[in-house]
């Protein structure tokens, strides 16, 4: 498909303005910023959309040769406009001098963030240990205290009308590890919907979202299925865990926000410890002066 899109392309003119989908000559090659050295598709004030370009930009894999075609021509449209109010813009402008200052401004922004993210990723994060996020769960319990209930279990809705439905209800009051693969294969043929997350925990607000039938969180307990049904769905809510409400959160849940939490503190240490020194080495070695 994507060969053959790009051989259609190659050989038909998309009349949009200026755009050209034929090899430009060489000979205007001067005149631009680069030379052509890929099939072009479209010029406008002085740059080159090659084809190359083109289709590293659009993903086609999920669309059919109609929709490619009108998806290139939009594409190649939006970046001929893109380009020629770029170029309008800068004949316009008055101020070009203060827009080259901020964006070396701006530049010099991105380039410290990425170096100090590096940075802040070889020395502070990878320096956390679970030991000091252990340590710190427990200094501050109160942090993490349950507004809602999170629990570990099985998931699963199905039509009600599905010829496998008392199947399913039986296998889910019971959900081990042998037949889960029965029921996950019971759920495709019978168009269920089916989460298992036996391993992880979920809040059960996330849980109910989706479902149109509503739980009664208040009645759950450990071990037990409950099941809720109309004349359209019936659906089935295992637990093999649970927290409610005023409770800790499990350690195991709150990991990650733990760490990123300590990789906040430490990182503002860091950072202003490590410009410190750059900034005493370099007065020291001479490659910074301070005349005031």
């Amino acid at each position: 498909m994507l060969f053959d899109i790009k051989t259609n392309i190659c050989t038909r003119t998309l009349v949009i303005g200026s755009i050209m989908l034929v090899g430009f000559c060489f000979s205007s090659c001067d005149k631009l910023k680069h030379p052509i050295l890929e099939t072009a598709v479209a010029e406008a004030g002085g740059e080159v959309l090659t084809e190359q370009e083109l289709f590293n930009m659009i993903d086609m894999s999920y669309v059919s040769g109609n929709d490619s075609l009108r998806i290139i021509d939009n594409y190649i449209k939006e970046w001929i406009a893109n380009t020629v109010i770029y170029e309008e813009a800068q004949r316009s402008i008055p101020n070009q001098g203060e827009i080259d200052s901020l964006v070396e401004v701006y530049r010099h922004a991105l380039v410290v963030y990425g170096y100090e993210s590096q940075l802040i990723k070889d020395h502070v994060v990878s320096r956390i240990s679970k030991d000091q996020m252990i340590q710190f769960y427990h200094e501050n319990a109160l942090m993490f205290r349950l507004d809602e209930p999170i629990a570990k279990g099985v998931f699963l809705i199905v039509p009600s009308s599905a010829p496998d439905v008392q199947v399913l209800e039986t296998l889910m009051e019971s959900p081990s590890e042998s037949n889960l693969d029965i029921i996950e294969s019971l759920s495709v043929k019978n168009a269920a919907k089916f989460e298992f997350f036996n391993n992880h925990w979920l809040f059960l607000s996330d849980i109910q979202k989706k479902c149109p039938l509503m739980f009664d969180f208040d009645a759950l307990s450990l071990g037990g299925m409950q099941v809720q049904r109309d004349s359209v769905y019936s659906a089935f809510l295992y637990l093999s865990e649970l927290k409610k409400p005023g409770e800790m959160q499990p350690f195991e849940f709150v990991e990650d926000r733990i760490r990123s939490i300590l990789t906040e503190q430490k990182k503002i240490e860091f950072l202003r410890d490590y410009r410190l020194n750059l900034y005493e080495d370099a007065l020291k070695s001479g490659a910074a002066k301070r005349y005031k």
